[in-house]
């Protein structure tokens, strides 16, 4: 006998009785899934909050969200954008700090103050920590007709651990330098950084910082063909330096290193260098001749390459209206490629990779960092998810619009999340990893 489908009302699932409900919010161990339950409707995040107290201790490993602008522009709230539900979730997070985010890292954001102290932020627990300027305001004289703006001016901050479970352990690592960035450390505590001797890298500046089991690792170039992977090390003097651990050359603006859990990852990204022009399935694609291949070496090659005739133009849409796009302004990712680090016969190797053994990387101006994606369904294994960290026009005029997630097996890179018009003066995205009870600081607009 055939089964119809009942021709009755649908049942309003807000009305689920509260017990019912609860057996369901005991089940939820990730809390992406947690954030995203109670942003359904407000009866479930009023039961929601009502539970967290009885929520088991959450897995170590969270799925990072987008730290998104609200629907109405709020100046004190901030949105969330879910990466395996491909969406925006009703629920918003107060965050008092309209401003560029330099930093995520163990749950808490880092702001830039006027004089370049910085504030750390848990908007998950509303916590507040402030540290001392990072480095002095550069005089009138010394700007000159360059750009300055103070939340440009600290490039990216990454924590060694959770100052909220080691309030009296945890570190800070900063780069500083609107362009050319040098390294800072900060060590709870204390009452003012401490900048780490760069003898042999004084022509090096700094593209990105990571803590790894331990150690602190920065990455830095040199007119762009020339990169290096340091470590930060006290010489059992008091003094912090530079200790070299790998030496190459390469062409290619932006590079990150990355904890993939049992290995170091060292991440290329491209950007689009020929004409471009936008298909209809969104798909920015990727070029064969991206850049020159890594080659290791240990000689101070010259800058010998010119791209400058290498600019893209096309049209970038946004909101169904075209806008002009040009590569000199406007830098948008064409693709990566991906090293593991290995230890070969003493010397660290760069082997290329074409998959991240079902792993998913979150890249930008948070603490580059990676996932099990078959831990969270809806998340795209071997897979790059990258917001837009291209600072040099501090997101201007389009915005923060180059966000997106790259395959590593189709090669092909496609939209994220692209902030609209109205939203291309607010703080741009950025990753976060939910961390506690957020449920209990979710809030629902009308």
């Amino acid at each position: 006998m055939a089964i119809t489908p009942s021709s009755g009302p649908s049942p309003d699932w807000t009305l689920l009785p509260k017990d019912v409900f609860g057996l369901v919010l005991d089940k939820l161990v990730d809390i992406s899934d947690r954030i995203r339950t109670a942003s359904v409707c407000k009866p479930w995040l009023s039961i929601a909050q009502d539970h967290s107290t009885r929520w088991l201790k959450p897995a170590p490993t969270q799925l990072p969200m987008l730290l998104v602008p609200t629907d109405d522009n709020s100046t004190t709230h901030r949105g969330l954008y879910c990466v395996d539900g491909n969406r925006v979730l009703g629920s918003r997070l107060h965050i008092p700090y309209s401003k560029r985010c330099c930093g995520s890292s163990h749950g808490w954001l880092i702001f830039a103050e006027e004089d370049l102290a910085l504030t750390l932020f848990n908007p998950f627990s509303q916590e507040t920590i402030h540290l001392p300027p990072v480095t002095r305001v550069p005089t009138a004289e010394e700007i000159g007709e360059s750009y300055y703006n103070h939340e440009y001016e600290i490039r990216k901050v990454v924590l060694s651990k959770d100052p909220s479970l080691a309030p009296n352990d945890y570190e800070v690592l900063a780069l500083y330098g609107f362009c050319d960035a040098s390294l800072a450390l900060f060590q709870s505590g204390e009452n003012s950084w401490v900048y780490p001797k760069q003898e042999n890298y004084e022509e090096y500046y700094f593209e990105d910082i990571i803590y790894s089991r331990g150690h602190r690792l920065a990455l830095g170039s040199k007119w762009g063909v020339q990169k290096v992977l340091v470590s930060i090390v006290s010489d059992g003097e008091g003094i912090i330096r530079l200790g070299c651990i790998k030496r190459l050359k390469g062409r290619v603006e932006q590079s990150y290193i990355v904890d993939c859990g049992d290995s170091l990852m060292w991440i290329d990204r491209f950007y689009v260098q020929s004409d471009y022009i936008g298909d209809d399935d969104d798909d920015l694609g990727s070029s064969d001749d991206d850049a020159d291949n890594h080659h290791d070496s240990t000689d101070e090659d010259d800058h010998d390459q010119d791209s400058s005739n290498d600019r893209a133009t096309g049209y970038f849409e946004i909101d169904g209206k075209l806008y002009a796009y040009i590569s000199d302004i406007h830098h948008l990712t064409s693709s990566f490629k991906v090293y593991q680090m290995k230890s070969i016969e003493g010397n660290i190797e760069l082997v290329e990779s074409d998959q991240l053994d079902g792993r998913a990387l979150f890249l930008g101006h948070n603490h580059s960092c990676s996932i099990l994606a078959s831990d969270f369904p809806g998340c795209r294994p071997n897979c790059i998810y990258y917001m837009d960290d291209w600072m040099e026009a501090a997101y201007q005029p389009l915005g923060a619009i180059d966000i997106g997630v790259f395959s590593l097996e189709d090669q092909c890179t496609r939209p994220l999340y692209v902030p609209t018009p109205k939203q291309w003066e607010l703080p741009p995205p950025i990753w976060i990893v939910p961390q506690g009870n957020p449920v209990n600081m979710l809030s629902l607009s009308d």
